[in-house]
């Protein structure tokens, strides 16, 4: 599975991540400051899946009918360390669920999916 952090993940988490094996790469490392469509549209063109504190993808994929095929992860939480986020999605990813071609809502203690 391959990755695209927005820009509203912290580096520190991408970095944990890239340490794991994870292959994922940051909007702030390739095209910064660009708009939430955009963001979707190199998410579709690079086959990645989309990690986002932004609920506005949510609207974006379901109700403006945009693509992001390979799937969206929703982290529903507000971080205690930059880190965190890592240690919660590297725990979704270690529990086999299936993300893909799936909007996942992902809370501490929780998950809710709903394909695409």
């Amino acid at each position: 599975m391959r990755f695209l952090a927005d820009e509203n993940i912290p580096f520190l988490a991408v970095k944990k991540l890239k340490e794991l094996g994870i292959d994922i790469v940051s909007i702030s490392e390739i095209s910064p400051g660009i708009s939430d469509t955009e963001v979707l549209r190199i998410a579709e063109e690079h086959s990645r899946i989309l990690i986002t504190f932004d609920n506005d993808f949510g609207e974006l994929l379901f109700r403006k009918k945009l693509k992001c095929s390979n799937g969206i992860i929703f982290l529903k939480f507000v971080p205690v360390s930059p880190i965190e986020p890592a240690t919660i999605i590297s725990a979704l990813l270690n529990r086999g669920v299936e993300i893909i071609g799936m909007f996942v809502v992902l809370e501490r203690n929780a998950v809710r999916k709903r394909k695409i």
